[in-house]
């Protein structure tokens, strides 16, 4: 059973890290092969508290979590893979819901489907259907060498579908895989799920850097490499 990781960076965020949790517990097949990774910043105090109490009283889902100082995003998912245990990985976010029920089973049929397991695997967040909060396996980051870029702000979602389309442009490789029966729904402001906080605020206040930084000439050096090493393990793919 491929174990899966949800890396999940947070800041000040108990009651989302809660219903997060929650919603993870109610919905899962099987927990014992599900973790969660949090990343939190050495200041959050309200998210250090909760994980404290979380993780002393709570043994059915597993929760590991760790602190460190503010950095980008994309460093802060990469830390969560590092410390990760899984075959699966999660661009998670503690403003998800869980809400299909035994969703980790499609999950997992959805890489059974590649023997290589090198496909970016998405559900609906009912917002819209472009790949987001994907899944991707062990055999893609390790082949990579990284899960995200570390100057990454905003994008980490399509860092991954971007490279999915290089490789079915370039390589002729179809490794895309929305699995539409799969449903985690986004508690974003943007449909008034929830207010703009603190943290949305700043993020949303870098936006336009991090468009700059996505759309810069190394970013795209970058996923063409990727997607070339992604496309020479698949060629090479020995089970």
């Amino acid at each position: 059973m491929m174990l899966i990781s949800l890396l999940l960076p947070s800041r000040r965020r108990p009651d989302n890290l809660n219903r997060l949790f929650e919603s993870i517990v109610n919905t899962s097949f099987d927990l014992k092969n599900i973790e969660v990774i949090v990343r939190i910043d050495d200041d959050d105090k309200d998210n250090l508290r909760f994980l404290n109490d979380y993780t002393n009283t709570n043994k059915i889902l597993k929760v590991i979590f760790f602190a460190g100082k503010r950095e980008a995003p994309g460093k802060l998912w990469n830390e969560c893979w590092q410390k990760a245990n899984g075959n699966i990985f999660q661009l998670c976010s503690d403003d998800l819901m869980f809400t299909t029920i035994e969703w980790d089973i499609l999950v997992r049929r959805a890489f059974d489907k590649y023997k290589d397991k090198i496909v970016v695997v998405w559900g609906r967040d009912m917002i819209h259907d472009d790949c987001t909060h994907p899944f991707v396996h062990q055999n893609w980051t390790d082949t990579i060498g990284c899960f995200t870029p570390e100057n990454q702000i905003f994008s980490n979602d399509s860092f991954f579908s971007r490279i999915s389309i290089i490789l079915e442009r370039n390589y002729n490789k179809k490794r895309q895989y929305f699995e539409k029966d799969f449903t985690h729904k986004h508690m974003h402001p943007c449909r008034k799920r929830a207010i703009e906080d603190e943290t949305y605020k700043e993020l949303h206040s870098l936006r336009d850097v991090s468009r700059q930084i996505f759309r810069s000439a190394e970013a795209i050096d970058l996923r063409n490499e990727y997607a070339k090493k992604l496309n020479f393990f698949i060629e090479n793919f020995k089970r």
